[in-house]
């Protein structure tokens, strides 16, 4: 009985520490989510202009020497892409994604 009581003061004593530990454990995981997600959202939008320029491209080749169908093409294509990219942009918006993984507080 007495070395039950003792065991329960010891492992009481060391809670304080295991909390430490797992909120120290919890900041790295989350920082190390936001700045791989920020890593992320630059290659989105250094793709983009990749992008961009192959819709170009693809527009040329389509359309040939018709120039407002090629604008058409160009146009319709880069809204529609510029459409996906932000929403993407939003989905992968490190504070809410982190969140939403549980990785980070909810109060971040």
């Amino acid at each position: 009985m007495i070395i039950s009581i003792k065991l329960n003061v010891i492992l009481l004593s060391c809670l304080p520490l295991a909390a430490l530990f797992v909120t120290e454990r919890s900041t790295k995981m989350c920082q190390l989510c936001l700045s791989e997600m920020v890593g992320i959202i630059h290659i989105l939008n250094d793709s983009k202009t990749t992008i961009l320029a192959k819709i170009d491209d693809k527009c040329d080749k389509i359309c040939g020497m018709d120039m407002e169908l090629y604008r058409v093409c160009v146009t319709t294509m880069s809204k529609i892409y510029l459409k996906i990219a932000d929403q993407m942009e939003k989905e992968f918006n490190p504070n809410n994604f982190c969140k939403k993984m549980h990785i980070c507080p909810k109060y971040l």
